[in-house]
């Protein structure tokens, strides 16, 4: 069944010309080769490729939550199944070449950063991109199985489970057992015992990018604020904080 669902994927314009761009010996994603990727990134901000990996040395997958432009959803639903679609092909081009290379099986590390996110809002807009989002899901345990090695819902608030509970009903036992919930009151160095330095550091610049530190910061009840720096040998740092 995936061989055939891949096959018929493969003959699909925008497939061809995105497997094209890829070539037959990618070791990395590159966001810009999928189609619609300019409209759909606007509103739902993957970060792949990141700097660094997990601890284990598999790639990461990254989304900021609190980037998500839910309002958006209702206009470019198809656009947006497309571009997801395109990203599993994409991903298990770039892992079967990984994992031919390296000699083992590797897979992604998918994470979903909650932080400073309104579950609320989500509901309320984007019901229609979580129908879709059911659809892709279910074709990814279906046609892909081997893509995710581990999914880490980072940060999750308290009303998690309002928006979890849509989605996993189409979830199977394996990939039930993939997903580890981490909630906001976790510890960060929770975090830190799953990926590599660098990851945490690409991961809290992203979201420090859209806070302005010259200004008043406003830290919303549950959530946290990050930012780093990384040092060199030898380099120190010293912060200074008015509360």
């Amino acid at each position: 069944a995936a061989v055939r669902y891949r096959m018929e994927l493969s003959k699909d314009p925008a497939v061809k010309s995105m497997r094209d761009a890829m070539g037959s010996k990618c070791t990395s994603l590159d966001l810009s080769l999928l189609p619609n990727h300019k409209d759909v990134l606007r509103c739902l901000p993957f970060r792949a490729g990141a700097e660094g990996e997990s601890v284990h040395g598999l790639p990461i997958a990254i989304m900021p939550v609190r980037l998500v432009e839910p309002r958006a959803f209702g206009d470019m639903s198809d656009k947006i199944e497309l571009f997801l679609r395109c990203m599993l092909e994409a991903r298990a081009l770039v892992l079967h070449n990984r994992s031919m290379a390296e000699k083992r099986m590797v897979k992604f590390v998918e994470v979903r950063d909650f932080n400073c996110v309104y579950v609320s809002e989500l509901l309320k807009h984007g019901r229609p991109f979580i129908q879709k989002l059911k659809s892709v899901l279910s074709s990814l345990m279906s046609h892909y199985p081997e893509l995710i090695h581990q999914a880490i819902i980072a940060n999750a608030p308290a009303t998690f489970s309002n928006i979890y509970s849509l989605v996993s009903s189409v979830f199977n036992d394996r990939m039930q057992a993939k997903i580890l919930v981490l909630p906001a009151t976790v510890p960060f160095s929770r975090l830190a015992e799953l990926l590599q330095p660098r990851a945490l550091h690409s991961w809290t610049l992203t979201l420090s990018g859209v806070v302005d530190w010259d200004q008043q910061v406003t830290v919303a009840n549950g959530a946290s604020e990050f930012t780093s720096r990384w040092l060199d040998a030898g380099e120190t740092l010293q912060w200074k904080v008015a509360l």
